[in-house]
Formats: structure tokens, sequence, C-alpha cells
């Protein structure tokens, strides 16, 4: 056993597959979604080619962890009108978040300019009478 083969993770990736629709030869071909762990995009198609016939993979694409996070929770079909105003108000609080988080940084920035700007300041010197 390789130590790579413990360390790295096998990767999710994403295919449509053609399949025939039924036994006859001359039937035509249904496309299906599936899932594939593997190491690379080659070994994947590799794998599907062999599961599902020699040129059947017509798009395979990897998944991140972003999109299975996002749509682990994710209803099947589309959002509702009350779905679709929630989702819109939590990106917005997450927008005005984010630019609460930069206004803070940027004043705190100017307010440290200011500070050095004032040390650099020349003082004239005190004559004692």
């Amino acid at each position: 056993m390789l130590i790579k083969e413990v360390i790295s993770p096998l990767k999710l990736y994403a295919a449509k597959v053609g399949v025939p629709s039924s036994a006859s030869a001359n039937a035509s071909t249904t496309s299906i979604k599936t899932a594939i762990h593997a190491e690379s995009a080659q070994h994947a198609r590799q794998l599907l080619d062999h599961l599902y016939g020699l040129n059947s993979v017509s798009s395979l694409i990897l998944v991140t962890k972003f999109q299975t996070e996002a749509t682990a929770g994710a209803a099947v079909g589309p959002l509702s009108a009350d779905q679709l105003k929630l989702k819109a108000l939590t990106d917005q609080k997450r927008q005005l978040a984010q630019r609460e988080k930069q206004e803070r940084a940027r004043q705190q920035l100017v307010k440290a300019q200011a500070q050095v700007l004032k040390s650099r300041q020349v003082r004239p010197a005190v004559v004692a009478a």
C-alpha cells in the first residue's frame, strides 16, 4: 500500500451517463445523473465507462465541498415565495455584516494612519527661560 493511498482522500465527481432505455439494440438512450468517487477525472471516466459502457459519459465535473454543503439541505424543486423572501433577507444580512466588518477595518486603518502621521510631526523644542 502506498502512503498517498492512505493520505489523499478520493474526490467526488458528478457525471451524466447515457444508458439504453430498453434491452433492444435500436432503443434510444436515457441520460441519467450519477456520482462516483475516484482519484482523478480520468479514473472516474474509466470507471464509468466500465460500468455503463464505452463512451457513455456525456459530462463529468468535480464536486467541491461548497457544492455538497450547499445542496445537502436544499429542498427539491423551486423555492416558494416565502422561502425566497427569507433567502433574500439572509443574503442581505450576510452582505450587511460583511460591509460592517469592512467599514470597521477602514476606520481602524484611518485612525492608525492618523496616529502615525501625528507621531512623525516635528515638535518644536521647548526652550527653558
